[in-house]
């Protein structure tokens, strides 16, 4: 089960589908969470804004933890 601690120090965009047995009040906070990341749908795709700072910062740090990532499994 989720916690309301859960969505405390969220910091990046999260795909979230609670089960309908998590409890309404934690799924709400977590929501609100979620929704207060300052990014839109596509941020990182064809919907970027790379004109915008901070669109770009956020644009160039998901494609650069993404190939860490793959660098470092080896893929």
């Amino acid at each position: 089960m989720i916690a309301v601690e859960d969505g405390d120090n969220l910091t990046v965009p999260l795909g979230f589908y609670p089960s309908k047995d998590e409890p309404t009040d934690v799924v709400e906070k977590i929501q609100q969470a979620i929704k207060a990341i300052p990014r839109h749908h596509g941020w990182a795709a064809a919907r970027a804004d790379l004109n915008d700072p901070e669109n770009l910062k956020q644009y160039e740090d998901v494609y650069q933890r993404t190939a860490d990532y793959f660098a470092a499994v080896k893929c």
